[in-house]
């Protein structure tokens, strides 16, 4: 692992604003809460899991679960994983895709979706489909108008 690796990650939601982080070898610059610690050293453990923990904090917007947390520091500390490789897994797991359709649900259709509609989109977004091309065509559009009916 090299001390210089750098990662941006901008993630948008369909009802809030860009969040962008850049987590670079002393941490991440996202919003922290105008902690005044030092950053943790690169290269150790705590500064794995800071990594870990605001990367799970900006893609997913919750804070790591242990088992996540543990294994994604696993991967940094020993198989030399960087902010990229997290992000890319965050970004494609079913977590991160369901509470983007759930934001489009709210954004267009002024509810929640059921589940079976969150799950088909979500397995839309599994198999290729671009974020960009989601529920925003007149087609999508008339599909979700119906689901609602």
């Amino acid at each position: 692992m090299t001390s210089n690796s750098t990662a941006t990650v901008e993630v948008t939601s369909v009802s809030t604003t860009t969040s962008t982080t850049t987590v670079s070898s002393g941490g991440g610059s996202g919003s922290s809460g105008g902690q005044s610690a030092p950053p943790p050293a690169p290269g150790t453990p705590a500064w794995a899991k800071r990594l870990v923990d605001e990367l799970y904090l900006e893609v997913l917007g919750r804070n790591a679960d242990s088992a996540g947390e543990a294994y994604w520091v696993d991967q940094v500390m020993g198989r030399g994983q960087g902010p990229v490789a997290i992000a890319r897994s965050l970004l494609a797991s079913y977590e991160y895709r369901a509470n983007l359709v759930r934001s489009v649900y709210w954004q267009y259709l002024g509810r929640g979706g059921e589940d079976a509609g969150v799950n088909s989109w979500v397995a839309m977004l599994g198999n290729g489909m671009r974020p960009e091309n989601k529920p925003t065509s007149t087609l999508t559009a008339r599909r979700l108008a119906n689901e609602m009916w």
